[in-house]
């Protein structure tokens, strides 16, 4: 198990643990890719599903106070992890090209895509500056629906990068915080065929209709 995957088990798991009234549900299972979905967006809607199909790492669904669409708020979660190495610049600049990956989740119906990147705390805090700045700098010059987090590597508290800067946050503060950015950030193209699948989405993660 590499350190991305064993770091997003453990952000799950933790979160789990957390009594939260607005956090109705977290998983790390599939979605789009189950027969639940295929089968109400294909057979139920008759409308095609867009290929390829790629799951995101976490999806929180929260309590929608606003009642947007409905009574709740289906979150998309997309993790990179870097650590010191070799390879770091290499994987940065990886990750970079793939700047617009969590957009994918919203043609698939969620309500809001999430872009988190933790970095390992043996890496340089000029460097992590100047990466996280020009991450930034591209989704809100290019005004991309992504709400976009950097933390230190989560333990029991995370050192926040991005937004803005904070040496100790907890966990279930962090989450809500996620919560409030991704009321802000909703999906552009919430309608017609985005509508339907955000159903067939809902009946896969079992979500009452």
């Amino acid at each position: 198990m590499n350190k991305e995957v064993r770091i997003t088990r453990e952000i799950y798991e933790d979160i789990s643990k957390l009594d939260l009234s607005s956090l109705k549900k977290i998983s790390k299972k599939r979605s789009v890719t189950t027969t639940e979905f295929k089968a109400a967006v294909k057979d139920w809607f008759g409308q095609k599903i867009p290929w390829p199909l790629v799951e995101p790492d976490l999806i929180l669904v929260f309590e929608d106070y606003r009642n947007i669409i409905d009574d709740v708020m289906i979150a998309a979660i997309e993790i990179k992890y870097f650590e010191q190495g070799e390879d770091l610049d290499k994987r940065m600049r990886q990750s970079f090209r793939e700047l617009g990956q969590p957009l994918r989740n919203l043609v698939f119906g969620f309500d809001s895509a999430v872009l988190w990147h933790i970095f390992s705390t043996d890496i340089e805090e000029q460097k992590i500056d100047s990466y996280i700045n020009i991450v930034e700098e591209v989704i809100q010059r290019l005004k991309l629906p992504i709400v976009y987090l950097a933390t230190a590597i989560p333990y029991e508290e995370f050192k926040i990068h991005k937004p803005f800067k904070l040496d100790k946050y907890d966990l279930g503060s962090l989450v809500g915080w996620i919560m409030n950015l991704c009321a802000d950030c909703r999906n552009p193209v919430a309608d017609g065929e985005v509508k339907i699948r955000r159903s067939g989405l809902k009946m896969a993660l079992r979500i009452p209709t």
